[in-house]
């Protein structure tokens, strides 16, 4: 049941910040997205992802889910940074 909810709890962080990165690869348009704030989760989820795969013996789920949400989290991340002044 852990696994269950764990795989269920990092898929829907992972595509919650898919429409968002979808959102500044079309548009280029990042003056409102905070780089702090996108850092933070980034770096949170990066942080839980090296636990997860310390006790991967135990949190395969929590692994697997959160190293899509590090992707994408990275990549909203790097738009953001890339996009950010240009017109």
């Amino acid at each position: 049941m852990a696994d269950l909810l764990m795989l269920i709890g990092g898929t829907i962080l992972a595509v919650a910040w898919l429409p968002q990165l979808v959102h500044n690869l079309r548009t280029h348009q990042v003056r409102d997205v905070s780089s702090l704030t996108v850092s933070a989760v980034a770096l949170g989820v990066s942080l839980g992802e090296m636990w997860a795969l310390a006790a991967l013996a135990d949190r395969w789920a929590y692994a697997v889910t959160n190293g899509v949400a590090s992707l994408i989290m990275y990549g909203v991340l790097a738009s953001v940074l890339v996009y950010r002044g240009k017109k």
